[in-house]
């Protein structure tokens, strides 16, 4: 019994690596898979075409950006909302995922710890002598309705026969006592 505990032991912690190597490889795929898809959708989804009309220069160290005549500071201010809203929206969707996938991860890790303690308590629960109390009891209970119902099963067929054997004239001595 001590060598299936332990058996039994092994292979659970080997599943556990397993299962951690597997989530811990989906999680960085999943990482780079995110990082690069906000990365696409910010080249794709953002307009960045306003910096090319800005008329930029350097002296030294220092850089410079000016608007040219053509844009007004409504132009200019409008073309701002619009990449920050864009660049908000898409961060939206983000922590959108980011909770669903916090949300599994959490149900699956509580299921899982759930079990485990479970386990533990079944197995210290069967270890004790409660449980050797408690099932001897049963199995007593159980044992003493099943002899008594087969007991009168038994006294009720063994009067049939008897009576059928007085019937046919043989004399049977004594008295059956059914519970």
């Amino acid at each position: 019994m001590i060598a299936a505990d332990k058996n039994s032991i092994g292979v659970n912690a080997k599943a556990q690596k397993t299962t951690f190597w597997v989530c811990f490889i989906a999680g960085v795929a999943g990482g780079i898979f995110a990082t690069l898809s906000i990365i696409l959708s910010i080249y794709v989804f953002v307009d960045v075409d306003f910096v090319n009309n800005a008329s930029c220069g350097s002296r030294g160290n220092f850089h410079y950006c000016f608007v040219d005549e053509a844009w007004d500071s409504g132009a200019y201010l409008s073309a701002i909302t619009t990449f920050y809203g864009t660049i908000i929206t898409i961060l939206i969707g983000v922590l959108a995922i980011l909770a669903t996938l916090a949300f599994l991860v959490v149900r699956t890790s509580a299921g899982h710890h759930a079990q485990e303690a479970m386990e533990g308590e079944v197995e210290r629960y069967f270890a004790s002598n409660a449980a050797v109390v408690s099932i001897e009891g049963k199995l007593s209970a159980l044992a003493d309705s099943l002899v008594e119902q087969r007991t009168r099963e038994l006294a009720v067929r063994l009067e049939t026969i008897i009576t059928a054997l007085e019937e046919d004239g043989f004399d049977i001595p004594g008295t059956i006592a059914t519970p």
